[in-house]
């Protein structure tokens, strides 16, 4: 039963991090896109900071 709610528990940890961290880039694509005033330099910036 602990073994159980042990993993019920990260499932949900996991779930709300994922959650949150989806949350949080979509906000910065988001500020980054209305900044730059377009989605060239956009995927030019993204490009840059992958590599």
């Amino acid at each position: 039963l602990m073994l159980q709610l042990g993993e019920t528990v990260m499932f949900i940890a996991e779930a709300i991090t994922a959650k949150l961290l989806f949350r949080a880039l979509i906000y910065r694509w988001l500020l980054l896109w209305r900044h730059r005033g377009g989605m060239h330099m956009n995927w030019r910036l993204f490009s840059e900071h992958t590599q």
